[in-house]
């Protein structure tokens, strides 16, 4: 209840991320974290539709940092302020095409 009088007062703000792959399809388990200073603020995962909002958060600026087993970890600054919320579409490009596939746990045959 205090955080949501916070909000509406405009005092926190908050920040909304997708996290797609090079292919635009939404990356559901992708770890998102945020950070101040080089400190690890606040740790989640994403939804199954890649999605996933972090609310009550101090102004000011924050690094948001996204990675998932066989795709390069992105990093994006943001600057959280009570005005707007902070939204952002990551986009993760794939680390090998071996690291892919066994993240998602497939075998690939080559014969």
């Amino acid at each position: 209840m205090l955080i949501a009088a916070l909000l509406l007062a405009g005092i926190l703000g908050s920040v909304g991320i997708v996290v797609v792959d090079e292919t635009g399809q939404e990356l559901p388990g992708v770890t998102v974290e945020v950070l101040q200073q080089g400190q690890v603020i606040t740790r989640a995962f994403t939804s199954k539709e890649g999605a996933i909002e972090f609310t009550a958060i101090q102004p000011g600026t924050y690094f948001i940092r996204a990675s998932l087993d066989g795709f390069r970890v992105q990093e994006v600054q943001a600057l959280v302020s009570p005005l707007a919320p902070a939204e952002f579409r990551l986009v993760l490009p794939i680390e090998s095409m071996l690291d892919y596939w066994l993240s998602m746990g497939v075998i690939p045959s080559f014969t």
